[in-house]
């Protein structure tokens, strides 16, 4: 009688330490946390010694993302296998934003991991307008090759950015 009560007893234990498990950084769910929302410093992008005609040539088979989506409201990142997908949501400057894309940054730091979100406006697009008009959508898929040494995930727009740590 004493050798069941005491295996039940033993397993209830067991059990009741997954829920700690659950939690710990022991867990793949729980590497990258929530994302946090940090305001950004912009810096001038362009020479003012160089004509801003010269500046705009680019390459014509190199796709132009278009500029920064005024605020990135969040942020997650899912593992799936094989690597993380990145996924951000943002308000654009105006409605009827279109060809969203994460633009990879390069970073000094080789443990960060920049991304910007950018996105194409209509031309004659009216500032401003309703959230649900403006609100935008965009993902990028990394390895886990890329994903080695990396300990911080962000996201920039214009207003702020938005990142999470392992």
């Amino acid at each position: 009688m004493r050798r069941p009560i005491t295996l039940f007893v033993v397993a209830a234990l067991t059990l009741s330490a997954c829920g700690t498990v659950r939690e710990s950084r022991l867990n793949p769910f729980n590497w990258f946390g929530q994302s946090r929302s940090e305001s950004v410093e912009r810096v001038q992008e362009t020479n003012p010694l160089i004509p801003q005609r010269a500046a705009r040539k680019q390459r014509r088979d190199a796709p132009v993302p278009g500029p920064l989506i005024a605020r990135v409201t969040d942020m997650t990142v899912d593992r799936v296998p094989g690597g993380a997908v990145i996924k951000a949501e943002g308000l654009a400057a105006s409605a009827g934003a279109f060809d969203v894309v994460l633009v990879a940054r390069d970073n000094a730091d080789a443990a960060k991991l920049s991304y910007e979100m950018r996105a194409r406006l209509p031309a004659r697009a009216p500032r401003g307008g309703p959230e649900t008009g403006r609100r935008v959508v965009a993902a990028a898929s990394v390895t886990d090759q890329k994903l080695q040494g990396i300990r911080t995930i962000e996201v920039i727009g214009q207003d702020n950015l938005r990142s999470v740590r392992r």
